[in-house]
C-alpha cells in the first residue's frame, strides 16, 4: 500500500484557488470532466477541502509518474484502514471496484459511467475572467481577455510568457494529434463537413479515415470542438467552434478577428442554439437571434440584421448584436433590436 500512502500523505489543497460560478453537485458518485487546464483539479480540491476533513480524503493522481495501476488492487483495504470518506481518482485510471461512500472521477474527456452524475467544467467565461485576472474595469478586461483567451491559467501568465505557455498547453493537451488539430482549427467559424476536412488533411499527412473520424468525434463528444447545426437544416455542414477561442491563433499565422470574436461570443451562450446564414445564431428557448458583429456603424449593422431576418424567415422576440464597442437600440417591425458591446452583454446575460 506504499503507493496509496504516498498520495494520501500528499493531499494538500492550495489555499489560493479562486471560486468558480458553479459548485460540484452533492451526489455520492460524480464524474467531473472537461478539457485539460480548465480548472477541474482546483475545483475538485477546493470542494473536497470545504466538505471533508482532509484526513478522510484519498486523492489518487493517475497521471503522476509515481502512480502504478497495481496500487488500486489494495484500494478497498486502504479505504477501510484510513476511514476514507471521499475517493478522488484524477486522470485516466483502469476500471476499478471501490467501496467508498463518495467517489469523484476527474477526466479530461467525457466518460459514460453508469451510476455517476456527469458534471462538465469549461474554461472561464468573461465574468469569471474578471475575478481570475483581478480586473475591476470590464472594458479594460475585455482587451486583456482577447489577448489571453479563456483558459484559467492564462489569466495570470505575464504577456511576455503567454505565447510560449500556450504552445506548451497545446502540446500537453493534444500530443501527437496536433497536425490534426491544426487542420481542424483552420476552419474556425466556418461551415465544414468532416469529409471535407479529412480530404484536405490526407493531402498532407498519412491518416486513415477511421482514425480521423474517431479523433474528430471524440473531440466533439468531449467538447474540445463544438460542431453547431444549421437551423432547420440537419444535412448542412456544421459550423465549427473551439473550447479556447484563441486556439487557432497559436497554430496559424493568419488571424481572423471576426471568427475569433464569434467563437468568444458563442462560448458565453448557455442554452441550445443553431447557426444562421449569412451569420448569427438562433436560440429557440428564448426565441432570440444573436449576432456577433465586432465592427460597423449603425447602417451596416441594420443591413446585416435585415439580411438575417430575410434569409431565415424568423420572427424572434428579440435580436441582440454583440460588438466590440458600438451601442444602440431600435425597433424593427415590433422586434426589439439591441446592439451592445461584448463586455456589457457578457456581464448582463
Amino acid at each position: 500500500m506504499q503507493g496509496l500512502e504516498f498520495f494520501y500523505d500528499n493531499f494538500h489543497p492550495a489555499n489560493d484557488t479562486l471560486p468558480r460560478k458553479f459548485d460540484l453537485p452533492d451526489n455520492k458518485r460524480v464524474l467531473i470532466w472537461g478539457p485539460k487546464y480548465c480548472g477541474k483539479r482546483s475545483l475538485t480540491e477546493r470542494a473536497a477541502k470545504e466538505r471533508f476533513d482532509t484526513k478522510a480524503v484519498l486523492f489518487v493522481d493517475c497521471e503522476d509518474f509515481r502512480f502504478d495501476h497495481n496500487q488500486l488492487s489494495h484500494l478497498n483495504s486502504f479505504i477501510e484502514q484510513k476511514k476514507i470518506e471521499l475517493l478522488i481518482l484524477y486522470g485516466d485510471c483502469m476500471e476499478f471496484e471501490a467501496e467508498c461512500e463518495y467517489i469523484w472521477r476527474v477526466s479530461h474527456r467525457f466518460l459514460n459511467m453508469e451510476g455517476f452524475t456527469s458534471f462538465k467544467v469549461s474554461n472561464l467565461d468573461f465574468e469569471e475572467y474578471l475575478l481570475f485576472a483581478k480586473r475591476s474595469e470590464p472594458k479594460i478586461a475585455f482587451n486583456s481577455f482577447l489577448k489571453s483567451g479563456n483558459i484559467p491559467e492564462m489569466a495570470r501568465v505575464p504577456e511576455i510568457k503567454r505565447d510560449r505557455r500556450a504552445k506548451e498547453i497545446i502540446k500537453l493537451t493534444f500530443g501527437t494529434d496536433i497536425p490534426i488539430i491544426k487542420e481542424i482549427t483552420l476552419h474556425q467559424g466556418q461551415s465544414r463537413s468532416v469529409h471535407f476536412i479529412f480530404t484536405r488533411l490526407k493531402e498532407r499527412i498519412k491518416i486513415s479515415k477511421d482514425r480521423f473520424y474517431g479523433i474528430f468525434e471524440d473531440l466533439c463528444r468531449s467538447e474540445y470542438i463544438y460542431a453547431v447545426e444549421k437551423f432547420n437544416s440537419k444535412r448542412s455542414p456544421k459550423k465549427l467552434f473551439f473550447y479556447d477561442f484563441l486556439l487557432k491563433t497559436y497554430l496559424h499565422v493568419n488571424r481572423e478577428f471576426p471568427k475569433i470574436f464569434e467563437n468568444m461570443v458563442f462560448l458565453e451562450i448557455k442554452e441550445p442554439l443553431f447557426y444562421l446564414e449569412p451569420l448569427g445564431f438562433y436560440l429557440p428557448k428564448s426565441e432570440k437571434i444573436l449576432m456577433a458583429v465586432p465592427f460597423g456603424n449603425e447602417v451596416r449593422i441594420e443591413n446585416k440584421i435585415e439580411q438575417v431576418l430575410k434569409k431565415s424567415g424568423l420572427k424572434p422576440k428579440k435580436i441582440e448584436v454583440v460588438t466590440v464597442a458600438t451601442s444602440f437600440k431600435y425597433d424593427k417591425n415590433g422586434i426589439e433590436c439591441e446592439v451592445i458591446p461584448f463586455y456589457e452583454w457578457a456581464l448582463g446575460k
